[in-house]
C-alpha cells in the first residue's frame, strides 16, 4: 500500500495493529497528510530506504535522510512538512501492549533518547539486515500461524536487539541519551501525555519525577533547546484542543472544554488564547 492514496487507508491498516499487535507498511512513498499534526497510542519504527522526509516531531523539526530508521514512542505528535520526491520507507507500527515490552526489555536505556531525538544513521549492510527481518515479519503478520505471538516477539526481539548493536558503533558520538536529564524528560513526556487533561502545572510534573520544581523547570529547558516547562506543557495541551476543534465539529466550545478538563470554559478560552494568539471561536472559523 502506498502510504500516501488516502488517509483512510492509512488509518485502516495502522488499526490492524490492533488486532495483530504488529503491522507492516512497505514500500510507503508519502505521509498520509502533511501540515497535520497525528498522534498515535503506538510505537513506530520508520526504516528510510531512498530519498528524504521533513517533519515536526513535538516541537522540534527533523529531518530524516536515507539508511536512517526513527523510532518514535507511543502518544508523541509528528506532523510531516515535505517529502523528497524518491522518498521510500517501510514502517513498523506496534501495538501498546508490545510497545511497553520494547521499552521494558529491549531498547531499554536507549528509549528514553527517542523521546526527544527520534533517528539515527545506518550503514548499507546493516540496512539490508534490518530489511530482512522486516520481511520475517510481514510474513508472521500476514499468515494464522500457532504461536504466532511468540514469533512476533522473538522476531521483534532480533530487530530491536540489532538496532541496539548498530548504536553501539555509535555510542561516543552520542553520550547524552545515556544523560539523568535526559531520562527525566522521557518520563516528564510520558506522564504528560497521560495526565495534560487533569494536571497542567509544574509543580504537579516535578512531585511525580521526585525533583524540585527548579530543577525540573532546568532540565524541560535545557531538553527543548529553551522552552520553559510552563510553556512545554500549554503548548501540549493547546495542541490537542486544536486537534479536537478541527476534527470534532459535533462539540462546543464548553464540551471541548470538559473534554479537556476545564473547569470553566472561560477559563479555557483564556488558556488558549494565551498560548496560541487566537481565540477557540477564531481557531475554528480559521479552519473551516
Amino acid at each position: 500500500m502506498l502510504f500516501g492514496e488516502k488517509e483512510k487507508n492509512w488509518e485502516e491498516s495502522v488499526n490492524l495493529v490492533n488486532l495483530t499487535n504488529v503491522s507492516i507498511l512497505e514500500n510507503v512513498n508519502k505521509f498520509p497528510c502533511y501540515n497535520k499534526e497525528i498522534s498515535l497510542p503506538y510505537t513506530i519504527i520508520a526504516i528510510i530506504t531512498e530519498g528524504n522526509a521533513e517533519a515536526i516531531y513535538d516541537l522540534r523539526r527533523v529531518i530524516i535522510n536515507k539508511n536512517e530508521v526513527a523510532i518514535i514512542p507511543p502518544n508523541h505528535t509528528l506532523k510531516a512538512i515535505k517529502t523528497s520526491n524518491n522518498y521510500r520507507s517501510t514502517l513498523i507500527v506496534i501495538s501498546r501492549k508490545f510497545s511497553d515490552y520494547i521499552e521494558k526489555r529491549l531498547l531499554k536505556n536507549h528509549y528514553a533518547k527517542f523521546h526527544t531525538s527520534p533517528t539515527f544513521s545506518i550503514n548499507d549492510e546493516q540496512l539490508d539486515e534490518i530489511m530482512r527481518i522486516c520481511s520475517v515479519l510481514k510474513i508472521i503478520e500476514e499468515n494464522e500461524l500457532n504461536q504466532r505471538t511468540e514469533y512476533l516477539y522473538n522476531t521483534l526481539e532480533l530487530l530491536l536487539s540489532l538496532l541496539n548493536h548498530y548504536q553501539k558503533d555509535m555510542e561516543e558520538n552520542y553520550i547524552l541519551w545515556q544523560k539523568q536529564s535526559e531520562r527525566i524528560f522521557a518520563k516528564f513526556c510520558d506522564l504528560l501525555s497521560e495526565k495534560y487533561r487533569a494536571h497542567r502545572n509544574v509543580e504537579y510534573y516535578a512531585n511525580q519525577l521526585n525533583i524540585t520544581p527548579k530543577h525540573f523547570s532546568k532540565i524541560v529547558k535545557t531538553e527543548t533547546n529553551g522552552t520553559t516547562a510552563t510553556k512545554y506543557i500549554a503548548q501540549y495541551v493547546c495542541r490537542n484542543a486544536e486537534k479536537i476543534l478541527r476534527s470534532r465539529p459535533d462539540l462546543n466550545i464548553q464540551e471541548i472544554s470538559d473534554l479537556l478538563g476545564f473547569s470553566e470554559q472561560s477559563s479555557f478560552c483564556r488558556y488558549f488564547k494565551r498560548t496560541t494568539g487566537v481565540s477557540p471561536k477564531a481557531y475554528l472559523l480559521r479552519h473551516k
